[in-house]
């Protein structure tokens, strides 16, 4: 699953989008919304949980988290550690 957000400095919005892959990188379902955010941090994490939301309800998949985004990565080493060793 790729997911990404933007936002545009000076605004209180931003926009996440996920979009699910198979095996051989094809597009098999995508969404995207609009999300309340002050920081581009903020939109990034919102398309992590959305994307966690959607594989929780639509599929029995786990999430493997890669970013370039530090933030984000520290975000969810932090959750880890409270929350234990469960997958997100």
């Amino acid at each position: 699953m790729n997911v990404d957000g933007s936002f545009e400095e000076g605004k209180s919005e931003g926009s996440i989008v996920c979009v699910r892959r198979d095996k051989i990188g094809r597009a098999v379902n995508e969404f995207a919304k609009m999300v309340s955010a002050t920081l581009s941090s903020q939109t990034k994490t919102l398309a992590l949980l959305e994307a966690r939301r959607y594989l929780r309800k639509n599929t029995s998949l786990n999430l493997s988290v890669e970013s370039n985004n530090l933030i984000v990565i520290r975000a969810v080493k932090i959750r880890k550690r409270f929350c234990g060793r469960r997958k997100l």
